[in-house]
């Protein structure tokens, strides 16, 4: 068998251009097993199942229809880098007579050497999918060197106890749309009260160290405004009582009325008196006008008690007077 050993395309090519429509005579026995024996019968099964797998003298005429038919359907399919070997197999045939090969003996030509097809481009890598970074994130920095945090706690005791140490925000917490407000109570602000539009508190607490809280109706503003007057937490109170994390602030209550009922709950742990509370009012009692306080606001209250536990063991407690006065009221 030759060496020569054309593409699939290549064998179509031949024997359209041998068994020609013009030339009404089929190959001879020797003509059809030279061409077959030129080539690769592993890489043509069209072929061989053409061919029945058996004698290849065996029903050569009712063959050659199939074989121009598979031929005449793949000639343009071809590739003209194959010419070389077409030719070679052309020439040793005499297409105008059907006594076999031409003069002289087949040798098949030594297929020249084609340059080796550049490599297949890398496959793209797939970049790693990483978890989007959900702030707050801190930068704690010391002498002794860097870190993050994602706990405030952790950052606001680490720029506080730590020699030389400082905390930044590095990515800012999400926004969170607030939703809308029937009426607003003002705790603290330059003028304590109960106001249905935000244009008429915004200026009431400009200044620091105020507070305000919304609410679903005129009526829970009320309420709230109330318990609050009487138990001394508002700036126009005679004398400004700090709340302390008893199990009754626990409780829900008019200042964390629907739609704030259990919301949040917050661990006050650098304040005047550390401990946990259901209402950001009585948080902010504890912490405004306390330097260095620290707080953090949680929406379970397993999750704040945990943390507030947490933050006892290490000693992380610290109760500390107020140094500046709450919000003034104007008379």
């Amino acid at each position: 068998m030759s060496s020569l050993d054309p593409s699939p395309s290549t064998f179509a090519r031949v024997v359209a251009l041998v068994v020609r429509p013009e030339n009404p005579h089929p190959l001879s026995n020797a003509q059809l097993e030279a061409l077959i024996g030129a080539l690769s019968y592993t890489d043509h099964l069209a072929v061989i199942e053409l061919l029945g797998m058996g004698d290849l003298a065996r029903g050569l005429a009712p063959l050659m229809p199939r074989l121009m038919a598979a031929a005449k359907a793949q000639l343009e399919q071809t590739d003209p880098a194959d010419d070389n070997e077409i030719d070679a197999l052309i020439r040793h045939f005499d297409l105008t007579s059907i006594d076999g090969p031409g003069s002289g003996p087949f040798v098949a030509p030594t297929p020249a050497r084609r340059p080796a097809p550049p490599p297949p481009d890398p496959a793209p890598s797939t970049p790693v999918r990483r978890a989007p970074i959900r702030g707050p994130v801190y930068l704690l920095s010391s002498p002794q060197g860097e870190a993050l945090s994602h706990d405030w706690l952790e950052a606001g005791h680490f720029a506080q106890s730590v020699p030389g140490g400082s905390a930044t925000r590095v990515v800012k917490s999400p926004k969170v749309r607030k939703p809308a407000f029937a009426a607003y109570c003002v705790f603290f602000g330059t003028r304590v009260g109960v106001f249905e539009r935000w244009n008429e508190v915004q200026p009431l607490v400009a200044a620091p160290r105020t507070y305000q809280c919304g609410y679903a109706s005129i009526e829970a503003a009320q309420r709230a405004l109330a318990y609050a007057r009487a138990h001394g937490w508002t700036a126009d109170s005679a004398v400004v009582n700090t709340p302390s994390p008893v199990p009754s602030s626990y409780q829900a209550n008019p200042l964390n009325a629907p739609p704030r009922a259990s919301r949040r709950w917050y661990v006050v742990t650098c304040g005047v008196n550390p401990g946990i509370y259901s209402s950001g009012l009585e948080c902010h009692i504890n912490v405004a006008g306390v330097s260095g306080a620290l707080y953090q606001s949680f929406s379970e209250q397993a999750k704040a008690e945990e943390v507030f536990t947490a933050e006892q063991a290490n000693g992380n407690i610290v109760s500390r007077a107020r140094s500046l006065m709450l919000a003034f009221v104007d008379v």
